[in-house]
C-alpha cells in the first residue's frame, strides 16, 4: 500500500508541476509579445536581450 500512496503522490506533483509549467509558458509568451526587443545578432538567429525570444534568421 505504500507503493500506491506514493505513485499517487508523485502523481499528484507531476499535475501540478505541469500545470505550474503551462502558467509559465503563457507568463512567457505574453511577455514576449509585449516586449520592446533589443536583439543580438548571432549567425541564424537573433536573441532579444531583455525577454530572450530567439529568431531564426535561416529562410
Amino acid at each position: 500500500m505504500v507503493q500506491a500512496s506514493t505513485n499517487d503522490t508523485l502523481l499528484r506533483q507531476i499535475q501540478s508541476l505541469e500545470y505550474e509549467l503551462q502558467q509559465l509558458k503563457e507568463k512567457l509568451k505574453d511577455i514576449q509579445s509585449n516586449c520592446n526587443h533589443t536583439f543580438i545578432e548571432k549567425e541564424g538567429m537573433r536573441k532579444c536581450l531583455k525577454c530572450h525570444l530567439a529568431e531564426s534568421t535561416y529562410y
